[in-house]
């Protein structure tokens, strides 16, 4: 099985990316969860599910979390 991995250093903080999962700067603790629909969150002990309406290119024009608040407008 193939897997891609990146750390990116921002601000002295690294983040670890792979798969499409965004670790804490701990390495250890998931903090967001990439899917094809939108992501997934850590919020405390549970995740907040925001999802994310795109063209056919890609572009995210609207997000949503799964209570219907919006966050994005493009």
């Amino acid at each position: 099985m193939l897997r891609n991995k990146l750390a990116r250093n921002s601000s002295g903080t690294v983040r670890n990316y792979i798969d499409g999962i965004e670790y804490k700067p701990d390495g250890t603790t998931i903090d967001i969860i990439h899917t094809e629909e939108g992501i997934a969150r850590r919020s405390g002990n549970n995740y907040i599910y925001e999802y994310n309406l795109s063209d056919h290119l890609g572009n995210v024009h609207y997000s949503f979390n799964q209570n219907g608040t919006k966050y994005a407008v493009r």
